[in-house]
């Protein structure tokens, strides 16, 4: 089995981020395909750069995307992978949105009869905060953001 093995801050051109995001990136990176290459007739193909992904994805079996979930970075390369009908060892896009807007996710545990905190949206006036990776801080929460405020837990 081939294995297409992508990391977002190291697929990104030379200084795009900070160097210990690269770092950090390069380390799980490095760390799941080596595991990934243990298995019995296992190739793995690290991918350096988003066009060496998509035309390992041609060749791959399979793929394995290491991202973070802001921004939809996560979703979108997992859903590439799925478009290209490879097998995504990770979860499916569809599942990377809703564990990525919290208040979503937690209503979805409420109404499974998971014991849930109570959980809101709360708007920003004037907050601020830094996006992981930013220089500079940056006005938050950015257009279609979503806050979770954790309040008391709720019976099953």
């Amino acid at each position: 089995m081939k294995i297409a093995v992508i990391e977002h801050f190291t697929s990104r051109p030379p200084r795009a981020a900070a160097a210990d995001l690269v770092a950090q990136g390069r380390a799980m990176r490095d760390a799941c395909a080596a595991d990934l290459a243990r298995g019995a007739g296992v190739e793995v193909v690290i991918a350096g750069t988003r066009r060496a992904f998509f035309a390992a994805l041609r060749l791959c079996d399979a793929a394995l995307v290491i991202a973070p979930e802001e921004r939809g970075i996560l979703a979108g390369l997992c859903r590439e992978v799925e478009n290209r009908g490879r097998l995504l060892l990770g979860p499916a896009s569809s599942s990377v949105r809703l564990a990525a807007d919290k208040l979503r996710t937690a209503r979805c545990l409420a109404a499974a009869g998971v014991p849930t905190p109570r959980t809101e949206a709360v708007r920003f006036t004037g907050a601020r905060r830094r996006r992981p990776g930013a220089q500079q801080t940056e006005s938050a929460p950015a257009p279609g953001d979503r806050v979770s405020r954790r309040g008391d837990l709720l019976a099953a």
